[in-house]
């Protein structure tokens, strides 16, 4: 297993556990969201810390990695199929919010607040890096499911 696998794990945890702190913390506040404004601002600066951080400490343990130039090579074609996939999700999902708030609200019956607005990029944006190492496990675990399946076929 590549360092950039174990790291894909790692980052994959990581992104479930500031999404859930996120969620706890935004769905703990009772009532209007909007009383609260200095206590979401803090919780967006503290999710993207807390992410930044994190991802800062995977790509540099990937970048020192005394993986073989094989495996980087493999990594970073994984790397960027799950990208495409991430960006694709992200594209989508940012373009279906400006529809709604183009198209289909208007400032009497506006439902989300920019605030809101705001929490709702946010958390595209933590189901985006879920996404991401999401396809990567995906494409490793079916990269080394063939692997193993086309050596039992030479066996036989």
């Amino acid at each position: 297993m590549s360092v950039h696998h174990k790291t894909a794990w790692a980052s994959l945890i990581a992104a479930i556990l500031v999404s859930l702190y996120y969620g706890f913390v935004l769905f703990s506040l009772k009532g209007n969201i909007a009383l609260y404004n200095s206590e979401m601002m803090a919780l967006a600066r503290n999710v993207f810390g807390i992410a930044l951080v994190f991802q800062s400490l995977m790509y540099f343990t990937n970048f020192m990695s005394k993986d073989e130039p094989e495996d980087k090579e493999i990594s970073r074609q994984v790397s960027n199929r799950a990208n495409q996939a991430s960006l694709i999700f992200l594209v989508l999902a940012v373009a279906g919010c400006a529809f709604y708030l183009i198209y289909i609200s208007d400032t009497r019956t506006l439902l989300l607040s920019p605030l809101v607005c705001a929490h709702l990029l946010v958390s595209i944006l933590l189901a985006a890096w879920m996404i991401k190492y999401m396809a990567e496990l995906f494409i490793y675990y079916r990269s080394f499911h063939d692997r193993s399946s086309s050596s039992d076929d030479a066996e036989i």
